[in-house]
């Protein structure tokens, strides 16, 4: 009975650890794809954002080298209202609540894989108000309709931003904390009334504004955080100095994300104690493997 039992419990660990390893294993050159994210200390206290000033993106763009893709996004996941029109007489329909929106460009789907139903990336978020829905959201405000007739309907966001759908995706299939359904052209961030306040600012971070990099071959994280820093130099306002916070920003793996608790993984399941079991169990796993712990008695072997 305890030996049955034993099984089952290692079994369950098993397939635990299993799922929560699996997030985003599947994307191309995953070990070159990191987050900026934004460490403080304020009065000797640390703190942690994922998000970057809102001015670092294009900053980044322009002045770091060693990058292949620089995609900065803008999540929004407020409980937004989203109105489909109705057509020939018939009641507009309304979703309430709707989360799991970007606002991105091309270059978020440089970095990440997506199969285009209709659109592409080059053409379907170059412009403001254009909108990329993944295929379930597509049936789900259009459940009639095919993605190639999708495109080119209008939906409203909280009843004041018009928009026009110019792409359909697939979402990941597999395990993912990239769980977007609907995206926004970042250009729309752009026009009147609609820039965050803290779009311009080197001097205050929102955890909606990420900046997601990915290195080219050859290029080390320290290569990146060191141009990083400079610029932020460069840029923080002498003002903001006076205020005894000391500011940071490094860069986060992504197969750390789903697993760090200091930062947010898009509004989802933070990392539980459960989690760090399992990535505890799965970092002994590794260095027994690796001969780092002494196989006979488990003891950790020193450098000698």
């Amino acid at each position: 009975m305890g030996l049955s039992i034993g099984i089952s419990a290692s079994l369950v660990i098993f397939l635990i650890v299993r799922y929560d390893f699996s997030f985003d294993k599947f994307e191309k050159d995953g070990s070159r794809i990191y987050r900026v994210v934004s460490d403080y200390t304020f009065s000797g206290k640390p703190y942690h954002t994922s998000g970057v000033p809102g001015a670092m993106p294009l900053a980044v763009k322009n002045e770091v080298t060693g990058l292949d893709v620089v995609a900065p996004f803008r999540t929004w996941n407020d409980g937004v209202k989203v109105t489909v029109p109705g057509e020939k007489g018939k009641q507009v329909v309304i979703f309430k609540k709707q989360t799991h929106i970007a606002f991105a460009d091309e270059n978020y789907f440089r970095l990440l894989q997506y199969t285009w139903i209709a659109g592409s990336p080059a053409t379907s978020l170059q412009e403001p108000y254009q909108v990329v829905l993944t295929e379930d959201n597509a049936k789900l405000y259009f459940p009639k309709l095919s993605a190639s007739e999708v495109a080119g309907k209008e939906i409203y966001f909280n009843d004041t931003v018009r928009t026009i759908i110019t792409g359909i995706v697939k979402g990941p299939r597999e395990n993912t904390d990239f769980t977007f359904k609907t995206f926004i052209a970042k250009a729309t961030l752009e026009t009147p009334g609609l820039k965050p306040q803290d779009g311009d600012e080197w001097g205050s971070t929102n955890s909606a504004s990420q900046l997601f990099i990915k290195l080219a071959a050859g290029t080390t994280p320290k290569q990146i955080e060191d141009q990083i820093a400079v610029i932020f130099k460069k840029n923080y306002r002498q003002s903001d100095q006076t205020l005894h916070i000391t500011t940071t920003h490094s860069l986060q793996p992504l197969n750390d994300i789903h697993f760090n608790s200091s930062y947010d993984n898009f509004d989802q399941r933070q990392p539980d104690t459960g989690l760090q079991i399992e990535h505890f169990i799965y970092q002994e796993i590794r260095q027994y493997d690796n001969g780092d712990i002494d196989k006979g008695t488990g003891n950790q072997q020193r450098a000698q």
